[in-house]
């Protein structure tokens, strides 16, 4: 019997796995994107404050992809290590596994979201400063 409830525990951090794997793709072609377009308008000529907001958005949208690259290669790596333990040898959750000190999976992941929500904040300014 505690067979299958470990067997459901791997499968949930399998799931998680791929979850987050499948989340950090759409977030690398979202951010690109975004970035791609964020420097066409940039290089069309925009006013100084729109260049601002415009170069906020493609750095924050660059730090997203990085940020989802990252966490990519993190998963590879994790996938070779599944089921995933903790201290007491009970199965743990993906998103506490330490890469270094005080840098875990689940920070990585809010820190591409952060990014990305960031670049969009930053692309929204730019289409609304000019109506104020």
């Amino acid at each position: 019997m505690a067979t299958g409830g470990w067997a459901m525990d791997v499968e949930r951090q399998t799931a998680a796995v791929d979850s987050l794997r499948e989340w950090s793709k759409w977030s690398i072609g979202l951010g690109f994107l975004s970035a791609t377009g964020c420097v066409f308008v940039l290089q069309g000529g925009v006013p100084l404050l729109a260049q601002i907001f415009l170069v906020l958005a493609i750095s924050a949208f660059a730090a997203s992809v990085l940020c989802s690259i990252l966490l990519l290669r993190v998963l590879a790596t994790l996938v070779e290590r599944l089921p995933v333990q903790d201290g007491q040898g009970s199965p743990g959750s993906i998103y506490q596994q330490q890469l270094l000190p005080g840098l875990t999976v689940a920070r990585i992941a809010a820190a591409q979201l952060l990014f990305l929500m960031l670049g969009g904040a930053s692309f929204l300014a730019w289409i609304v400063a000019p109506l104020f």
